[in-house]
């Protein structure tokens, strides 16, 4: 029994100790922010109506945390150590959702995971969404 007590205890130790590291650097994580837009003077009327933000959909290879980047030879590849803060789609419809509930034009802006029903729906495609680099020295 002591022995047994004594292996884990070398095994606990052991995995305690630091053995296990790594020298992958850290991943940097990116958000999308709009711009704030230039006050503009108020609808004659907000619509009387609600609106659903669905979740858009993406075209291949944009459904994922990855940072695209399109490179001269219009070669696909992702930003090593760059992801964003989540999957594309729910970043985009979030940023929608807050643009469209700060104009004020409607009764109410909701996203896709919403439990409120609306008269009215957005889909938006996302058909290419990336950094796009025109030359090698210069993005």
């Amino acid at each position: 029994m002591r022995r047994c007590i004594a292996v884990v205890t070398l095994l606990l130790a052991a995995g305690c100790s630091g053995g296990l590291r790594s020298n992958a650097p850290a991943s940097q994580t990116y958000i999308l922010r709009a711009a704030h837009a230039p006050q503009t003077p108020p609808a004659a009327k907000a619509a009387d109506a609600s609106l659903r933000v669905e979740l858009p959909f993406t075209g291949p290879g944009l459904h994922s945390e990855h940072i695209v980047i399109v490179q001269p030879d219009h070669r696909m590849s992702y930003y090593a150590g760059s992801e964003w803060a989540a999957q594309l789609p729910l970043l985009v419809e979030e940023l929608s959702v807050e643009r469209l509930r700060a104009t004020g034009d409607w009764v109410a802006v909701n996203g896709s995971e919403s439990a409120f029903s609306s008269e009215y729906f957005l889909q938006i495609p996302i058909r290419r969404f990336e950094a796009e680099y025109t030359t090698a020295a210069a993005p």
